[in-house]
């Protein structure tokens, strides 16, 4: 599989092929290379609490503010889920300064 990436304005066009047994294409190298690049992205991120009650009472009884960072930063992993989402990814053309934004990339 490869993704074409062209420029209808100047004709400047990018192809994006596997390059490693995973299928891995380089995207930011191969974009540079042909005078394109990735102007910006626009990630979603989505923070869930999962405390454990454990965690809440050292969080509760906490003296100081130095124990109550020591505390989070040695268990807020545990405790909260995150999720990030790609929502937009812009491409722009270094030649005439056209771009697409890429969307909709699904749940």
């Amino acid at each position: 599989m490869k993704i074409t990436v062209e420029c209808e304005r100047c004709g400047t066009k990018v192809e994006l092929t596997p390059q490693t047994v995973g299928q891995h294409a380089y995207v930011h190298r191969e974009l540079i290379e042909k005078d394109m690049y990735v102007f910006e992205t626009n990630m979603g991120l989505e923070i869930s609490p999962n405390l454990y009650m454990d965690f809440v009472d050292k969080l509760t009884q906490s003296t100081s503010d130095e124990e109550t960072k020591e505390i989070l930063e040695d268990n807020i992993e545990y405790n909260i889920d995150t999720e990030g989402k790609l929502e937009e990814l812009r491409i722009d053309c270094r030649g005439c300064g056209d771009y697409i934004v890429l969307t909709e990339f699904g749940n």
